[in-house]
């Protein structure tokens, strides 16, 4: 990324600095899944979290923008066990997994992948100067000899 400054994300995440909230699952249960609060929620407000790299914010913004409210609260949910301690593991480990990937910088594109891709995008542009071209000879022609034109209801309307 542009803003890229060599710092990385090196521990364990703050959950003090995490907002932990806890609600009734609809996962599993059994005689207990309407009355404890087994599903857990983390969020922070990725702006203010000084514990990440500048970098990694704006990446996760980006990558993650789906689950970013629009105060700027990423929020990540598991209810995948019965028991809320679990859960919470789950949730951090869910969290951590989507910091790895914000981490990741991406690979430079090889050289033939761009030369490719130039290629495929000249083959396009010549395709449709040609389909334009050919085009706009087909309609000086009917404009000239006159002919069938078409209408607004697509049928044909000709010239008596």
């Amino acid at each position: 990324p542009d803003s890229y400054d060599g710092s990385t994300f090196n521990g364990p995440i703050p959950m003090n600095k995490l907002v932990r909230r806890t609600s009734l699952s609809q996962g599993p249960g059994g005689q207990c899944v309407q009355k404890t609060d087994s599903k857990v929620s983390l969020s922070f407000h990725v702006d203010r979290a000084d514990w990440l790299p500048l970098w990694m914010r704006d990446r996760m913004k980006i990558m993650f923008a789906h689950r970013v409210n629009k105060d700027g609260e990423l929020t990540v949910a598991c209810d995948q066990y019965r028991c809320q301690r679990k859960n919470t593991d789950g949730a951090q480990r869910k969290l951590l997994d989507m910091i790895v990937a914000a981490g990741e910088l991406p690979e430079e594109p090889l050289d033939s992948t761009i030369q490719a891709a130039k290629k495929k995008r000249k083959a396009a542009d010549r395709k449709r100067a040609s389909s334009k071209r050919h085009r706009l000879i087909r309609e000086e022609r009917m404009a000239k000899y006159g002919g069938a034109t078409a209408t607004a209801d697509g049928g044909k309307e000709t010239e008596v």
